[in-house]
Parts: structure tokens; sequence; C-alpha cells
């Protein structure tokens, strides 16, 4: 049984991963949210603080959580490879 606090990173990651939500859209506050989970707020903020270390949201003073601009921000494109002489 996984904890509490990566059952809302996984349901985020989902409605990321199947766009339910998009880039750039706000994330429920951390007291709506632990609201409609019945959850702590400290439950909901280590959710919000790990999905912010994975790059998957993005925190912004006085605006609340916002899902990150890139979604997969470790991946970069990869051009032709070249050849060094």
């Amino acid at each position: 049984m996984s904890k509490k606090y990566q059952q809302i990173v996984d349901l985020i990651n989902e409605r990321i991963d199947k766009q339910s939500y998009q880039p750039g859209d706000k994330l429920p506050s951390i007291r709506d949210l632990s609201s409609q989970l019945a959850l702590s707020k400290n439950t909901v903020i280590r959710a919000y603080q790990q999905l912010e270390a994975s790059q998957r949201i993005e925190a912004h003073p006085r605006s609340g959580y916002l899902v990150a601009k890139r979604a997969n921000p470790g991946i970069t494109a990869i051009s032709e490879p070249g050849y060094v002489t």
C-alpha cells in the first residue's frame, strides 16, 4: 500500500499524462485539494514538493502551483548524429 502523498503524486501525474491538466494549467490550491481528498494540508504539500522536484509542476509565489511548461524537462531534442573529424 503506497503512502497517501504518493497516491496524490500518482493521481496528478496521471492527469498530466492524460492531458486532463495541460502545461500552464493551475492546480488546485493546497487547501482545496486537502479538502477534496479529506487529507491533511501537509500531505498535499509533500506531494506538491515531490512533483516540483521531479519538474512536473512549478510553484509560483502568490499564484499557486502550475503544470510545468515542458512535459518532459529531462529530455531534449536530438538532432542527427554528427561526426567529429
